[in-house]
């Protein structure tokens, strides 16, 4: 009699049924390890499986094991005639979990807390301030003299959107947590909004002003010079003001950019059976593929000027060029177990590819390659939190699942 035995989730075998009795002997397996045997057509205890003269009474279990296709296939072969089925009777449903509901919880808990980190980090990065290094940030006497007072709150906004949220990664949960993520990726551009149109405002006013001034006397001449003066301030934060929006536009691409790479693997990691998932990282790989390409066209004449830093960047493309072709690959038809373990090797390229490139920065000598690295970490944050929010909304509460298993 040959038997086949399910091991730390694998099949194995198969076994005489003397070895498998020495086996229950020596404490090596216990009468409830699943198995099955030629002829059976279905996993039972082993117990249950030997024959009953000097064989070992087992307990019942409502459900077999969960096997990859690919271990459960030698064992069908060898129950010729019979249908034996080993899937897990939840695999094809969508809502199929990789973790329980806790472990999952937490798990999207502390990505929340990684991005607030990231925005602190952001905020207290230290910048070269004339003869030393200083706080950018908290420079405030110095944007309100040179730029205006609006700037302020956009100098403060990455220290209090670090603390708001790791905060609400652990107040909140599933889609209120979402919406609340939605809000926040929206704030920045608010905050440019109200620094362009403060400096627009006061540069207009001094422009009226200067209508009324008589040149002909000494006074006005010196009015004309101080408000002119006054005016080249607000001129630079117009300037200003439109860079900020140059940048947030980068920042709004950024952040589709990440969306689309990172958070369809993560769904699938947790629900690995959501085709949904799969579709739209299927429809907007392709197009992450094509601006990867073309990131990694711009780079090449970089070398001539950061070598390291343009390698650096260069392998973070294709780390994340890598992490697209994974999710690309990861099709509806894998088991729940596979798509889960692909989806995660998907997310771990994407976000080292990301960390390479929030790195590079550091390789180029000098002020310019200091503030390039705090605004790089800047960016990353305010891009990850619209993905962790789609992650939330998509998924609700992850009490809100039936377990499974």
């Amino acid at each position: 009699m040959k038997i086949f035995l399910v091991q730390d989730g694998e099949a194995s075998g198969p076994f005489d049924e003397t070895e498998i009795r020495g086996r229950l002997m020596s404490g090596k397996i216990s009468p409830e390890t699943f198995a099955t045997s030629k002829g059976l057509g279905e996993w039972k205890p082993v117990g249950e499986v030997l024959p009953q003269e000097g064989g070992l009474s087992g307990t019942s279990f409502e459900s077999p094991p969960t096997l990859p296709d690919a271990i459960i296939d030698p064992v069908r072969e060898a129950n010729i005639g019979q249908s034996v089925d080993l899937r897990d009777p939840h695999e094809d449903d969508p809502d199929v979990r990789r973790h329980t509901p806790e472990i999952e919880e937490r798990i999207r808990s502390c990505a929340w807390l990684t991005v607030g980190l990231l925005y602190l980090l952001a905020f207290i990065w230290p910048t070269q301030l004339g003869d030393e290094k200083g706080i950018v940030n908290f420079h405030f006497e110095w944007a309100n003299e040179n730029l205006s007072w609006s700037v302020i709150p956009l100098m403060v906004w990455p220290g209090v959107a670090g603390l708001v949220i790791s905060a609400v990664g652990f107040t909140f949960k599933g889609r209120s947590r979402g919406v609340l993520a939605l809000l926040i990726s929206m704030l920045p551009l608010l905050l440019v909004m109200i620094v362009g149109g403060d400096s627009f405002i006061k540069l207009m006013e001094i422009l009226s002003g200067l209508e009324g001034i008589d040149l002909t006397q000494e006074t006005g001449r010196k009015e004309a010079i101080d408000k002119s003066f006054i005016g080249l301030r607000g001129l630079i934060g117009v300037g200003a003001t439109g860079l900020l929006f140059l940048i947030v536009l980068a920042g709004v691409l950024s952040t589709l950019y990440f969306t689309i790479l990172l958070a369809p693997h993560a769904v699938r990691q947790l629900r690995p059976n959501s085709a949904k998932a799969y579709y739209l990282g299927l429809i907007g790989g392709i197009f992450l593929v094509l601006f990867q390409l073309i990131g990694l066209i711009v780079m090449l004449p970089v070398i001539l000027l950061w070598v390291f830093f343009a390698l650096v960047v260069l392998m973070g493309l294709v780390l994340q060029i890598s992490s697209v072709i994974i999710g690309l690959t990861n099709t509806t038809e894998r088991s729940p177990q596979l798509a889960s373990k692909r989806a995660l090797k998907a997310l771990a390229f994407g976000a080292g590819g990301m960390l390479l490139i929030v790195l590079a920065p550091l390789l180029i000598e000098g002020e310019i390659g200091m503030y390039i690295f705090k605004l790089n970490i800047w960016f990353t944050a305010a891009a990850l939190v619209f993905p962790l929010g789609v992650v939330d909304l998509w998924l609700g509460k992850a009490s809100d699942t039936p377990q499974n298993s």
